[in-house]
């Protein structure tokens, strides 16, 4: 399932430290009297087919927890999985709720805009892999005279300035 690499032995590692710190059976309870913040972790992800069992998930600390994301997919060969676990650590990388206190380190940024670009273009690539001939929902479909001109209406009366040409040029060069 996963290469047989420096990340992979990376991340065993660290699952094996976790493991000999707290035992995976631990409650959660159990976990933050030891670590005072944990977070679970399925050793191999559901979405690589991995289960809820106990011998699969580990509790670790914040930045175990992203670092571990950040290797998985590096650890892995297949498009579909690489881009899977590219969103997955992109995810992880953004506060999900007012409790979690996971902080993202200066030493990880770079990894992570990278990760972000590369999730970004796996991302597009399958939805429009995903949306192509028969798969589109609007294949062999055609909008109507009403519809057309509704929306020639629409942006018919609208004021461009040369503003608002410099913003938008602006702003799609900081976005490319």
């Amino acid at each position: 399932m996963f290469l047989q690499d420096e990340f992979t032995v990376e991340y065993y590692n660290i699952i094996e430290n976790a493991n000999e710190r707290v035992p995976q059976a631990a409650t959660r309870k159990e976990a933050k009297q030891i670590l005072s913040y944990t977070e679970r972790h399925h050793i191999i992800p559901k979405s690589l087919g991995g289960t809820d069992d106990v011998v699969n998930q580990v509790w670790l600390t914040a930045e175990e927890h992203l670092k571990v994301h950040l290797l998985l997919p590096k650890m892995v060969e297949k498009e579909q999985d690489i881009r899977k676990m590219a969103l997955a650590a992109v995810r992880m990388s953004n506060p999900q709720s007012k409790t979690q206190k996971r902080i993202v380190g200066d030493e990880y940024i770079t990894g992570i805009a990278e990760l972000r670009k590369e999730a970004a273009t796996l991302h597009s690539k399958y939805m429009s892999e995903k949306h192509k001939g028969k798969n589109n929902p609007f294949y062999g479909k055609t909008h109507t005279e009403e519809v057309k001109q509704r929306q020639r209406n629409g942006t018919s009366n609208r004021i461009i300035t040369e503003q608002n040409r410099l913003d938008y040029s602006n702003g799609r060069k900081k976005f490319c």
